[in-house]
């Protein structure tokens, strides 16, 4: 029995006639870490390249997987976090509909948040984005080339 405190504070506004309020949360355990340390360990985690045997569960258990390409990638250096346009060309799964079809182009686009400190760029080439959704929003996971994930997964299967 583990004891929670949610703290809600509420901002002015300046309608005041809707009396009905929503708010999403998110419940994270780590009992074993004080939040320093919990923020180290995310920043490490995010960062940096997923191993083999993390790529292929993250296609199988994240909340999105796409193939496509970097269009644009914008930094936010006040909250810390950059935002990866991404044009793909197949939409493998997703929550919520993270990625919308362009109907004119035929391609799927989306938007996919990372922390600044990722020091994600721009870069030719396709890509396998996978990731996870946090209040409706898309945050990158894995995200291999194309190229190399497949030769991953033919290995993996080979194997198997």
């Amino acid at each position: 029995p583990h004891r929670i405190t949610l703290f809600l504070q509420a901002s002015p506004q300046k309608d005041i006639s809707r009396r009905a309020v929503g708010f999403h949360y998110e419940l994270l355990s780590n009992q074993s870490s004080t939040p320093e340390v919990q923020k180290h360990a995310l920043l490490e985690d995010v960062c940096r390249p997923c191993n083999n045997t993390e790529l292929l569960m993250a296609i199988c258990s994240n909340d999105f997987v796409a193939r496509g390409s970097i269009k644009n990638v914008s930094h936010d250096t006040e909250h810390q976090m950059s935002l990866v346009e991404v044009r793909a060309s197949r939409v493998y799964r997703q929550k919520n509909r993270l990625f919308h079809l362009d109907e004119a182009s035929g391609q799927w686009r989306g938007q996919i948040k990372t922390l600044l400190q990722c020091r994600i760029k721009q870069g030719e080439g396709d890509f396998l984005f996978t990731g996870s959704e946090h209040f409706g929003k898309a945050w990158l996971g894995c995200a291999p080339r194309y190229k190399e994930f497949y030769s991953i997964y033919q290995t993996a299967r080979q194997k198997h």
